[in-house]
């Protein structure tokens, strides 16, 4: 099982269910598990239209922030 099937699993047991939140300009914020898997896999598409295919090195660099964790899911659901 890959670590993204156990959200898939989670937004079918779950809908609609808080993931996590964040703070942001003084204003938290709730990113729910259908939103984090929707925008995950939009992400995911527009890197493959960009030419990144399975088994392409990629980095992330960034600060702690809750977009690392969707570019690190997209980037898994292409392989």
């Amino acid at each position: 099982m890959r670590i993204f099937d156990f959200l898939i699993q989670y937004s079918e047991s779950q809908p609609g269910k808080v993931l996590y939140q964040f703070k942001k300009e003084g204003k938290w914020w709730d990113i729910t598990v259908n939103q984090f898997l929707e925008d995950a896999g939009n992400l995911s598409r527009a890197l493959l239209a960009k030419g990144i295919k399975k088994d392409d090195k990629i980095a992330i660099v960034s600060a702690n922030r809750p977009e690392w964790n969707l570019v690190d899911f997209a980037c898994q659901f292409i392989g």
